[in-house]
């Protein structure tokens, strides 16, 4: 592997890693009013929340999330922020691993490595992953719309 087909590969991994992580934090925005509002995970550093949770769903006002709840993480924001970790890592380690084989390895053998792990490592920039985290946006929506159908439905007494 070259030098600039390093840096390629290097980039997309890193525009990739950027999508995904806008994806997966507009997915763990927490409502008390969700569907799935039971399952939730408190982050506890200030700078993790910024970074993982979303302060709303859109640019509208009525969607930003209330104080005491930005530190809960929703249970779809959980599970796109795992796959998103062992993701990237993974794509990061094959990155690296074969960009270091080729420098070591004579041409001929490091041809032969890059032919075998190839579709390996191409299976990572396959557009199934950010299918995955388009459909997670779905459900999430899905959860987010009903949940609060139902809230708003529900009589309010005093």
């Amino acid at each position: 592997m070259s030098f600039e087909t390093f840096i390629v590969f290097f980039f997309a991994c890193i525009l990739q890693t950027i999508i995904s992580g806008l994806l997966s934090s507009m997915c763990s925005c927490y409502f008390p009013y969700l569907l799935s509002w039971r399952a939730y995970y408190v982050v506890k550093n200030k700078r993790m929340q910024e970074i993982l949770i979303a302060g709303q769903r859109n640019r509208s006002r009525d969607s930003k999330t209330a104080p005491e709840d930005r530190n809960k993480m929703a249970f779809l924001g959980c599970v796109c922020w795992l796959i998103n970790f062992f993701w990237t890592v993974s794509t990061y380690s094959i990155l690296i691993y074969l960009y270091v084989m080729s420098i070591i390895l004579p041409y001929e053998e490091s041809i032969a490595l890059l032919e075998q792990w190839s579709p390996i490592f191409m299976c990572f920039f396959r557009m199934e992953y950010l299918f995955f985290f388009c459909f997670m946006m779905i459900l999430y929506q899905l959860d987010y719309s009903i949940g609060k159908r139902i809230y708003l439905r529900k009589p309010k007494y005093k």
